[in-house]
């Protein structure tokens, strides 16, 4: 942490220093710190998407989904591409309980990434938790398909 603290002083204009000291703030727990560093680096640039991903899944850890659901909105906004912001995403809708619109996210993101198991099994909750026993079966199957070959 104090490398990165000292890396900021030295050059405050940089963005390494903020997003390194905020993931590592993240990974300490300390949800609020984080967000304060992804506001510097979201300030110094406005267009860096995982800052503002990253900052979305602190503020789901602090309950704020909705602050959540808007700074993914952003990631996927300037990286439409990204499977990993729509499951972000996916996951802070899914705090909010709103499964359908979480499995339209893990969707977009297979079809970003077709092989990656994570988003099928994120999917299969949704999908079980809205009663759809079957698809997330279907889900489930694939997303342990997709990790024996890996």
């Amino acid at each position: 942490m104090e490398d990165y603290t000292h890396a900021i002083e030295l050059n405050p204009g940089d963005t390494y220093g903020y997003k390194n000291r905020a993931g590592l703030k993240r990974e300490l727990g300390d949800y609020a710190g984080a967000i304060d560093d992804y506001n510097q680096v979201i300030k110094l640039k406005s267009d860096d998407s995982v800052a503002y991903s990253h900052r979305g899944m602190a503020k789901s850890e602090l309950g704020d989904h909705d602050g959540a659901i808007a700074d993914h909105d952003k990631a996927i906004q300037l990286v439409p591409k990204s499977a990993y912001f729509y499951k972000n995403r996916g996951l802070a809708k899914v705090a909010l309980g709103d499964h359908a619109a979480a499995i339209e996210d893990f969707t977009h993101a297979i079809e970003r990434k077709p092989d990656d198991p994570n988003a099928y099994h994120l999917r299969g909750h949704s999908k079980q938790d809205l009663g759809q026993e079957e698809a997330a079966q279907i889900d489930f199957q694939k997303a342990k398909e997709l990790e024996s070959a890996q």
